[in-house]
């Protein structure tokens, strides 16, 4: 639907009385901001219903996976070259680069072509990115493969040139494609760098008799609430590159995939920092127990769900909406794990996870409904 028709509407709902100024104003202001996808001509439409959605037709398909055949048939042969694997890091890592700079440079020659070469520029950058990382750390650990330590930190150099390379191939091609590799690069590097932090803050990879060394009760909290704090500053950076710095114009496909990238790593980043456990070889008090008790922990990963509904409703999008329903999922259902389901059977506590199941389903898909006004051939983002 094109933009002035939803100004129209807008303009109607605010005379009709259904919404106040204030909110038509923020209205018109997201929707100036915000381009629906652009549609696809009628040369480029699908002659069948494979890929509805994304515009696809049957023989980009098969042009996929074709390709996909291409590149098992690459490291087939680089395999081959080696049949007793002796030197297989190396091998495997120059094959990986090769492969990289090959669908990245086939991107670039064909971004600037119809809306189909651009779809398969958009593939081949999100292809080639694992691709990428793959390589650069094979290569590291090929040249220091004797030092251990040094797995984490070559993780880490591997993960960040990917996200460079992942802003650019976004640059080059804005498409969902890009946004979900973009997305993908930015958690795998707050993953290595807080694996990394932790490795070295809280040695508890330096294995003493195949046991890890056991963290205090205070230690173990400060770790818990660092890890807390570090993801809720990856999600923070996430909605920056996902979001504001997306380039304009901007779509309504790739907001709402940036908004429940920046949700889900917010519900998903809390709830492993505070299911976080003490050591097994740890006080014989506290050994293999959650650092936090699960009261605590399940009102931290409410409270970051009621944040993210809060956004849903300022934004008017189920983008928040979506990964704030599953933190209240996660947190009820822990609930129901540590204290229903012990003191009231396994029965109850299965109704009870099925009641939070439906409970958890009805609200979203009720609040989704009044976030945005439903429009015919519009999808709230």
């Amino acid at each position: 639907m094109s933009i002035p028709l939803v100004i129209r509407r807008i303009e109607a709902w605010e005379a009709a009385g259904l919404i106040d100024p204030e909110t038509a104003n923020r209205l018109r202001e997201a929707e100036a901001d915000v381009q629906p996808e652009p549609e696809a001509t009628a040369a480029e439409a699908p002659a069948t219903g494979a890929g509805r959605g994304f515009g696809v037709t049957a023989v980009e398909l098969f042009v996929y996976l074709g390709a996909g055949f291409v590149l098992a048939a690459w490291y087939a042969l680089v395999a081959s070259t080696d049949p007793t694997f002796e030197d297989a890091p190396a091998r495997f890592a120059t094959a990986s680069l090769i492969a990289a700079i090959a669908l990245g440079v086939l991107g670039v020659a064909i971004a600037g072509r119809d809306a189909r070469y651009r779809r398969a520029a958009g593939v081949a950058f999100l292809v080639a990115l694992p691709i990428l990382g793959t390589g650069i750390y094979l290569l590291a650990d090929t040249l220091r493969h004797e030092n251990y330590p040094s797995a984490p930190t070559n993780a880490l150099v591997a993960s960040i040139v990917v996200l460079v390379a992942a802003l650019a191939a976004r640059r080059v091609v804005p498409a969902l494609t890009t946004q979900l590799g973009l997305a993908a690069a930015a958690v795998t590097v707050g993953g290595f760098a807080m694996g990394w932090f932790d490795a070295m803050v809280f040695p508890r990879g330096v294995l003493v008799d195949y046991e890890p060394l056991p963290l205090d009760e205070t230690a173990a909290l400060v770790r818990v609430l660092l890890s807390m704090t570090w993801w809720w500053a990856v999600a923070a950076v996430m909605a920056v590159l996902l979001i504001i710095l997306d380039p304009k114009p901007r779509t309504e496909g790739r907001t709402r995939l940036g908004r429940i990238a920046v949700g889900l790593t917010a519900v998903l980043g809390t709830t492993s920092a505070v299911t976080i456990q003490h050591a097994w070889n740890a006080d014989a008090s506290i050994a293999g127990q959650s650092v936090l008790e699960p009261f605590i922990g399940a009102l931290i990963v409410l409270a970051v769900s009621g944040v993210l509904v809060g956004l849903a409703v300022k934004r008017q999008s189920v983008g928040y909406l979506w990964p704030g329903g599953l933190g209240v999922f996660i947190a009820l259902t822990w609930l129901n794990a540590e204290y229903l389901a012990v003191e009231s059977g396994l029965w109850i506590a299965l109704l009870v996870e099925a009641a939070v199941l439906f409970g958890v389903a009805f609200g979203v898909n009720r609040m989704g409904r009044r976030l945005r006004p439903a429009e015919p051939g519009t999808v709230a983002g």
